[in-house]
């Protein structure tokens, strides 16, 4: 019974939790995860497409020269004189005059609002990815802690069993309890490798293993949060309205027809100059520009009901429930360090204190560490949904805190 006393106040010091020795912060992996990431030159990338939209919108038709020189077939005396004609004509579109150059301005003002929320985004995500590896690796440390524990009680349980001093069940419990542990140390330990390979991928480089525990963040109220007019969220949706509408305008004036006027010079074979002018027109018999016309229309409906969405209750009411729980997350996290987490290890201490002097029980000691482990791992998780959610109420404001 000495030996088993000893094995629990051994391991019982082994199964709390001990500070990471900090190497690497959320901010500087954010800092240079916006200069090298991968995932940041995509986002460049899909925002430069967008505007290279406006750019050819707005990008009037090349002007067309036509020229050619003709030669009389006769020869001898009755050959005339070489004829030359050529012309120069500008295509146009009635939606070259004012339309395409709004359209263009929408896009480029969608397109810096687009970079603002994909930026913004994919720091949640790294910031979501990087709680995930650092909750990880402290799970696999506690769970490395509690498996000495359990390992040592195990032999001495076994031996106080075969002893008599407790039953057979009790010491295939603790073999069972130990066996546990065992497994889920091997899938926390694969879940950890995992979790901060998928970081080192997202950010772009190679991230320490030792990571220093994000902060919980003070959440907004909902006042806070809709104290402007505007959210960048529905600004954007006001946007992409305001674009559509003009995409549907310009769909519809594209289905007039286009025209291009001439300049003409000619010289005939009697050696006579000509200047005029002409004008070439489409003749709109099939092509009435129907098949953009047929999208623009739904993707201005689509885009009305976005934006009724965004400034309706709706809206508001998926903010509330996100930073609801946001808010019952850092309640319970702020509960469990500073309140249950330390009270479980005063308990700890006390079952020990009341083993060492013959009064404790074996099992009591034990429960209260499965108990302790228990709250550790309701907090990591609880950390990991804290993240979760800022994440997608981030996204949906377009808005940090």
């Amino acid at each position: 019974m000495k030996l088993l006393i000893q094995a629990v106040l051994i391991g019982a010091a082994l199964a709390l939790p001990s500070s990471l020795n900090a190497e690497t912060t959320l901010d500087s992996v954010l800092d240079q995860a916006l200069n090298e990431s991968p995932m940041v030159k995509e986002i460049e990338v899909q925002i430069a497409t967008q505007r290279s939209v406006g750019i050819a919108t707005t990008t009037m038709k090349n002007a067309e020269l036509d020229a050619e020189i003709r030669f009389p077939t006769s020869s001898g005396e009755n050959r005339g004189s070489d004829e030359i004609a050529v012309s120069l004509s500008q295509p146009l579109r009635p939606s070259d005059f004012g339309a395409r150059a709004r359209v263009n301005r929408l896009i480029a003002a969608t397109a810096k609002i687009d970079r603002q929320i994909e930026l913004l985004g994919f720091s949640q995500r790294i910031a979501l990815a990087y709680a995930k590896a650092w909750a990880m690796k402290r799970r696999e440390g506690e769970l490395k802690g509690y498996l000495k524990l359990t390992s040592a009680m195990e032999q001495t349980v076994k031996s106080a069993s075969e002893g008599g001093f407790l039953s057979p069940g009790e010491g295939l419990l603790f073999g069972a309890e130990a066996k546990k542990v065992r497994y889920q140390l091997t899938a926390i330990s694969t879940d950890a490798n995992r979790a901060q390979a998928d970081l080192s991928k997202l950010v772009g480089f190679s991230v320490e293993d030792r990571l220093v525990r994000p902060e919980i963040s003070k959440i907004p109220t909902l006042e806070s949060l809709f104290e402007n007019a505007t959210l960048p969220t529905q600004e954007r949706a006001k946007l992409a309205l305001t674009l559509a509408k003009e995409q549907q305008k310009l769909s519809e004036l594209d289905a007039y027809p286009s025209f291009a006027p001439k300049l003409v010079y000619e010289r005939t074979n009697d050696s006579q100059d000509y200047v005029g002018l002409g004008i070439s027109i489409d003749l709109p018999f099939s092509d009435r520009n129907q098949a953009d016309r047929l999208v623009r229309s739904a993707e201005a409906s689509a885009a009305q009901s976005q934006n009724r969405y965004f400034a309706g209750d709706g809206f508001k009411n998926e903010v509330r429930a996100l930073s609801e729980s946001l808010s019952a997350s850092a309640a319970l996290l702020n509960g469990y360090e500073e309140e249950i987490i330390p009270m479980l290890q005063e308990a700890l201490r006390a079952e020990e204190k009341m083993l060492n002097s013959g009064q404790g029980s074996v099992f009591r000691v034990w429960q209260t560490l499965r108990e302790l482990s228990s709250a550790e791992e309701e907090t990591i998780e609880r950390l990991i949904k804290f993240y979760t959610d800022k994440t997608e109420l981030v996204v949906l404001t377009g808005t940090d805190f």
